[in-house]
């Protein structure tokens, strides 16, 4: 029995809808509060259209007071695995990606800085990965 080419045309365009349409535009995640209660974070992804950024993992700063102090695009992609958390002591955000690697920040005049990874930061990536994946690995 041959496909009409039209009805061929009209699946894959739903099929696309329903593929591309259920990411919605910089989709906001829970907040993750500081240790020191100063600061949460949440995270987007940037889904707002075809640039060169489209689905990569931004990182919001705010003060407790839910004022926005920066926002960052790690360049993680979201199609991948990653997770982002604070480590348990100071007010450092630590992002796991297992496309772009381990990447560590702390807060400098209500901005993120980027510092260098040592054992301990390390160690807490694995543990904000394994806490966020634990049910998925």
């Amino acid at each position: 029995m041959p496909v009409n080419t039209n009805t061929m045309k009209n699946v894959i365009i739903i099929f696309s809808i329903l593929l591309f349409g259920c990411r919605s535009a910089n989709q906001q995640n829970e907040k993750i509060i500081s240790p020191s209660k100063k600061y949460y974070l949440t995270t987007t992804v940037n889904a707002s259209d075809n640039s060169k950024g489209d689905a990569e993992v931004v990182i919001h700063l705010y003060s407790t007071s839910g004022q926005l102090k920066f926002s960052l695009n790690t360049h993680a992609g979201d199609f991948s695995k990653w997770a982002v958390g604070w480590d348990k002591i100071n007010d450092t955000v630590i992002l796991f990606s297992s496309d772009i690697g381990t990447y560590a920040w702390q807060i400098e005049m209500d901005s993120l800085t980027s510092i260098t990874l040592n054992d301990n930061l390390m160690q807490v990536a694995k543990e904000i990965k394994i806490n966020k994946f634990s049910n998925n690995p």
